[in-house]
């Protein structure tokens, strides 16, 4: 009877120790199924770091929980449609927007935070060390709303050649009749040229430093030499070179039955353009030109080769063909010029 009365209560209890059995079982696989599904993420939001905790499978889902709507512009280091397995921290910069001015233009750029050197690098916008940034200096951290402006400053060199003009130096010259000229040396010009180092600001010059000063071309003196030889213009539109002239009388005279053509120069004989001279005046062998004066024709180029008794001091007589002719010419004023060449033929030169 003891037997049946454990064996009913054993049925009896036995039932609901079962029961509770069950319910102890089923909670702790509950809990760890859900714990399986709970996900935890440390999210960075432009530097505020959020955690979530959240039995969203994804990145969006995260985000979601924490609040946070995503722009098109905003940085992200993980897709959104990624899933939150193994992923324990995510990063979210909004970008910032700056405003930079260059070369006339106004560039609006966004960017994330970093530093104005990495933000220009980034949109290309290329600094040379003499460029200036106003605003903020390169190693600054950006920050919404900044202004910039990029001043370019070129450096270029100019170069100015002054002409520096040569000299001339005139030189007498022997061998030119008076109111002629030669150049003997060519002139030229010579160059002094400066450098200067020229500072510009957008293109708006600011400085200007004389870095050189050379001549790089010496001019060249010209050297002119002006004739020096007295000269007149005969009847015949000839010009004539003289050394000296003489006012003089002038009588003519012609061959005689005595002497012929016979003349005081030793070899030579007496002809048209032959004239008789005072030695002491005029040399023998001088050949000269001699000038009507007061209407007088030219008795022209001639030679000193024959003397006279009479011939004295400022006296000439001009030998011609014919008694006729010296009569004609009788007594006259001459100019008597001594030619400044000596070597001429006075008979070809007469014609």
């Amino acid at each position: 009877m003891k037997k049946g009365k454990y064996a009913k209560l054993f049925a009896l209890v036995r039932y609901p120790l079962m029961l509770v059995g069950v319910t102890v079982m089923s909670i702790a696989l509950a809990s760890g199924i859900f714990a399986s599904n709970i996900n935890t993420v440390t999210i960075c939001y432009n530097g505020t770091l959020i955690d979530v905790t959240t039995t969203g499978r994804t990145v969006k889902e995260a985000l979601t929980v924490a609040g946070i709507n995503l722009t098109e512009d905003d940085y992200i280091n993980y897709d959104i449609d990624t899933s939150l397995s193994g992923i324990d921290f995510i990063e979210i910069e909004t970008p910032i927007t700056l405003t930079v001015n260059v070369e006339g233009r106004e560039v609006m750029i966004k960017s994330r935070q970093s530093t104005v050197s990495e933000v220009l690098e980034q949109n290309d916008i290329e600094l040379t060390a003499r460029d200036l940034v106003i605003g903020a200096e390169l190693d600054a951290i950006t920050e919404d709303g900044m202004n910039l402006s990029i001043v370019r400053i070129q450096e270029e060199y100019d170069i100015e050649n002054i002409t520096i003009e040569y000299e001339t130096e005139y030189v007498p010259a022997n061998y030119l009749l008076q109111g002629q000229s030669k150049v003997l040396t060519p002139g030229r010009d010579g160059v002094r040229t400066l450098v200067y180092r020229v500072i510009k600001e957008e293109n708006v010059e600011i400085s200007r430093t004389l870095v050189s000063d050379k001549i790089t071309v010496n001019p060249i003196k010209e050297v002119i030499a002006y004739g020096t030889i007295a000269n007149f213009v005969n009847s015949r539109g000839q010009t004539v070179g003289y050394t000296k002239a003489y006012e003089m009388t002038a009588t003519a005279y012609t061959a005689c039955e005595k002497w012929g053509y016979a003349v005081h120069m030793p070899g030579k004989r007496a002809r048209v353009g032959v004239v008789a001279v005072d030695p002491t005046v005029i040399p023998l062998g001088t050949k000269l030109y001699v000038e009507g004066l007061y209407g007088a024709w030219d008795y022209g180029f001639c030679v000193a080769w024959d003397t006279g008794g009479a011939i004295k001091g400022h006296k000439i007589d001009l030998f011609m063909d014919t008694e006729e002719e010296c009569f004609r010419w009788g007594i006259k004023k001459v100019k008597v010029y001594v030619l400044h060449d000596q070597s001429v033929d006075v008979f070809a030169l007469r014609g």
